[in-house]
């Protein structure tokens, strides 16, 4: 098998990027990733999408995901339903007919992307009373420490995330390369952390417009990362427009915390194929 990272693939009409390592497993087979995917028409795209299988086989993978820019730490999916709202700061963003394009695959992973424009208190004495009683302090993310307070927050999600679907670990340096060149962009009011001795939990959002973006959260203890939502939403997003719940995969614990203040506008689908 090929050891390089990747390869280009395509022409005038379409293109995309081969991820040959790096990628997650999925089901234990021998996995690469399609991304950075661009398509003039539907046509183009199933043509190049069947030079990629075409491609991966020869090399020796035994399946094929995407769109995916490696893993999950970096752009994929794509938008399946809309109300047809602008895309938020790093959403997705893809034609209406390139599901169409990946006909031969199978959906693997169902999203989605909620907007509360009206988040109200709702549980918070009780959250914030249980975490006071557990001896747990909630802060914002400190701009004078920020590769303290990053570290912190990759530590909490290499253990968090360790099991979510197609999960694929990263190093330290390679977490903060991804985060770094977000300081100079996030409200440090909307970056809320929990903790006693280490950080138990963490709330990233993202001011976009105005609009406020859950971009993630994270908790080791049942019950936290719910607190720190409703203590965002109540407190400096209340100051936004609204504040979108963005990218949750279907049977994440997110998407139940996020039914309770929040309404769908937009649908995704990640897609793998045998090969």
């Amino acid at each position: 098998m090929s050891r390089r990272e990747s390869i280009r693939l395509g022409n005038g009409r379409a293109s995309c990027t081969l991820w040959l390592e790096g990628c997650p497993s999925y089901a234990g087979l021998a996995t690469a990733c399609i991304g950075s995917l661009r398509c003039d028409d539907l046509s183009a795209g199933r043509v190049l999408l069947d030079q990629a299988v075409d491609e991966l086989t020869r090399l020796g993978f035994e399946y094929v995901i995407g769109p995916m820019d490696g893993n999950t730490w970096h752009s994929y999916r794509l938008v399946i339903e809309s109300d047809g709202s602008a895309p938020f700061r790093m959403e997705p963003v893809n034609p209406a007919f390139l599901p169409e394009a990946f006909a031969g695959f199978d959906v693997i992973g169902r999203y989605s992307s909620a907007r509360a424009s009206d988040p109200r208190r709702r549980n918070i004495a009780n959250y914030e009373r249980r975490a006071a009683q557990a001896g747990i302090r909630i802060r914002n993310f400190d701009p004078h420490h920020s590769d303290r307070d990053l570290l912190a927050i990759y530590r909490l999600s290499s253990i968090a995330f360790a099991r979510n679907f197609l999960y694929t670990p990263i190093s330290d340096a390679a977490f903060m390369d991804l985060y770094r060149p977000l300081l100079g962009q996030i409200d440090p009011r909307l970056v809320l952390l929990a903790e006693d001795d280490c950080l138990q939990a963490c709330l990233f959002a993202i001011p976009d417009g105005n609009a406020a973006i859950v971009k993630t959260y994270a908790s080791l203890r049942p019950g936290l990362g719910a607190c720190l939502l409703e203590r965002l939403q109540a407190g400096p997003a209340a100051g936004y427009g609204s504040v979108i719940h963005a990218l949750m995969h279907d049977d994440n614990v997110s998407m139940h915390n996020s039914a309770k203040y929040a309404l769908p506008f937009r649908r995704y689908a990640l897609y793998g194929r045998r090969l």
